[in-house]
Order: C-alpha cells, then structure tokens, then sequence
C-alpha cells in the first residue's frame, strides 16, 4: 500500500472515529463540514446581540413591546435578546455545549439567501422552541426540539422547517407559547415595525 492509499484509510478511519458526518452543528441547520466536531470542544462563543421583537399578528400597537416576565400567557409584542449567528462556524455551534439560556433570551440565524434546512439536537443540553422565519419576518414554522443524548450524531433526530426560511430563532422551550406567539405572527426589529433586513450573513 503506499503511502497515499495509507494516508487516506487513517484519515478514514479518523473520521468513523470521530463521527464526521455531513451533518454539522447542534441545533443548526445541515453543512457539509465537519465543524461541530472542533466547535463542540470549544468554550461557547460570545456573540453580538440585537433586540428583537416577537409581535403576534393581532396586536393592535406594536410600539408597546414590553419584556416579558415569568407569569400566564399573554398576547402583546415581546423583546427578546438574541445573540446573532452570522457566520457559517457560528451557525454549526449554534447553542451546542449551552447548560442554559436566559430569560427572554434567545439566538438567531441569520442565513445568506432564503432555503430548505433542517436543525437537529446533537451535543446541545437545553430543550428549546425553534421558529423558521421568511425573509420578511413571518413566522412560517414552530417546532419543539429535545436534547440528544447519544455520543453519535447519526442517532439524533433532525428538525426539518415545513418550508423554505432566511431565519430561525430559538428559545427556551415553551417560550412562544407563553407569549401568545404563533405560525403567521412576526420576528422585527426592536420598534416592532422594521423587518430583520441589515443583518449580513456569510
């Protein structure tokens, strides 16, 4: 065997070893790297933040957006705190390796063009909401996603949106339901009245 064929088994077998996949990232939409692999190891990132408003489609005065605190369901627009995830390396890592997340505290995806993807759980502790957003801020897909335990990303199951989407936010589990939001409500900027454009993505 020379030494290329030897070299390309022991990347092989590496990979096996490691579970590569063509699936990268923990709560993170589907890559063909393997960055989830190097970024699981890492401390998690700190990243730029941006206000959000969560507006349901039935509020009468978006201008009013309160944060929400802990207590019953209601139906006006919530800010939410969103750490932005920009880059390809920040969309694999994701909120993998988090053991929480704060109060009214989420992370947005932030894509370069609109597109059909799916998230999955892998390595990432916290159950969580996760809302597939279009490129004009509606809420197109609410899904609820559970942590995976296995060591082995191919045991872990995907989320795939119900339609193409530019971006996906995620909370704490249960958090839309809380706050009265749903499939046909809105992610804006913080004066609930600007969409999410301006946020550039690569």
């Amino acid at each position: 065997m020379n030494m290329y064929a030897t070299t390309k088994v022991r990347l092989c077998l590496a990979g096996a070893l490691l579970g590569i996949t063509s699936t990268a990232g923990a709560a993170t939409a589907v890559l063909p790297t393997a960055t989830s692999v190097v970024a699981a190891s890492t401390v998690p990132q700190q990243l730029a933040t941006q206000a959000l408003c969560l507006r349901s489609q039935n509020t009468a005065e978006p201008q009013t957006a309160e944060p929400q605190t802990s207590g019953p369901k209601t139906s006006g627009p919530k800010i939410v705190q969103a750490e932005l995830a920009l880059t390809a390396e920040q969309r694999a890592t994701g909120l993998m390796m988090r053991e929480s997340l704060a109060e009214n505290s989420g992370m947005l995806f932030v894509y370069p063009h609109t597109g059909q993807r799916s998230f999955w759980m892998f390595r990432t502790l916290i159950p969580l909401d996760i809302a597939f957003v279009s490129s004009k801020g509606e809420i197109l897909d609410i899904q609820q996603m559970q942590p995976c335990a296995s060591y082995w990303s191919q045991r872990c199951p995907s989320y795939p949106a119900a339609q193409p989407f530019l971006y996906a936010l995620e909370v704490n589990l249960g958090k839309f339901a809380e706050w009265g939001i749903s499939e046909g409500d809105w992610v804006l900027q913080e004066d609930c009245e600007s969409n999410l454009e301006g946020f550039e993505a690569w």
